[in-house]
């Protein structure tokens, strides 16, 4: 998802955009670097917040936190960003009811993906070293 937001900066330059499940940061500061006018990244989970304040001032951007459980939140924002959040199967369904505009990045990793992605705009091949080299591919698409 930060590869694509970085290589299509068009998405979220000017924009205020929210980076739910945000984790480490990295798709929020992405989301900066790429000219968002301002970036709120939000996760439930406190070194998640840490992190993401850390990574931030590595990068020399301003990214607002908010520590919140994903089913409580309620901001608004032009544009809302997620980057591999779903392992649970609760959050496809509740995002989708609950948020307008979310540009979405993941592998499929788990089989309850696949139902969400209709429209792949962007499909990336990783091949990354765990206990061995594993290929899979990670798709960008609009869940809506």
């Amino acid at each position: 998802m930060a590869r694509y937001i970085l290589d299509n900066k068009e998405i979220v330059n000017g924009k205020t955009v929210v980076d739910l499940a945000s984790g480490c940061g990295i798709v929020a500061i992405a989301a900066k670097l790429a000219g968002a006018t301002s970036v709120t990244a939000v996760d439930d989970y406190e070194p998640c917040m840490e992190s993401i304040a850390l990574n931030a001032k590595a990068n020399c951007v301003n990214v607002l936190t908010q520590q919140c459980d994903l089913f409580k939140y309620r901001g608004q924002c032009d544009l809302f960003l997620m980057g591999d959040p779903f392992l649970n199967k609760e959050v496809f369904p509740y995002v989708k009811a609950n948020f307008d505009r979310v540009l979405v990045g993941c592998p499929i990793r788990m089989p309850h993906y696949t139902s969400y992605m209709t429209d792949i705009i962007e499909t990336y091949h990783m091949d990354v070293l765990f206990d061995e080299y594993t290929e899979y591919d990670s798709h960008i698409w609009w869940l809506g």
